[in-house]
């Protein structure tokens, strides 16, 4: 029974990760239609651990901080790189 319990879990599992990946899809798709600028970055990325978060979801402590500027600097660049090539 246990085993059985197991393999249900597993499988329960992958398929709230599908779900999951295909509802932020889903949004990601329709953040490109419904925005009136260019989307230069995967906004995965700037999805960080609760231990980079100050008080809020909203407030970054300052090594989280610096990661998402390290990553928007990394954007930009590529963003213009690529703009310069066109």
């Amino acid at each position: 029974m246990e085993l059985f319990l197991q393999k249900y879990h597993e499988k329960l599992t992958a398929l709230e990760g599908v779900l999951i990946k295909k509802g932020l899809e889903k949004f990601e798709q329709e953040l490109r239609q419904r925005l009136d600028c260019q989307v230069i970055s995967d906004y995965t990325q700037y999805c960080f651990e609760p231990e980079y978060f100050f008080n809020t979801y909203l407030h970054l402590t300052d090594e989280g901080a610096k990661m998402r500027t390290e990553l928007l600097i990394q954007d930009l660049k590529k963003y213009l790189e690529e703009s310069d090539k066109k």
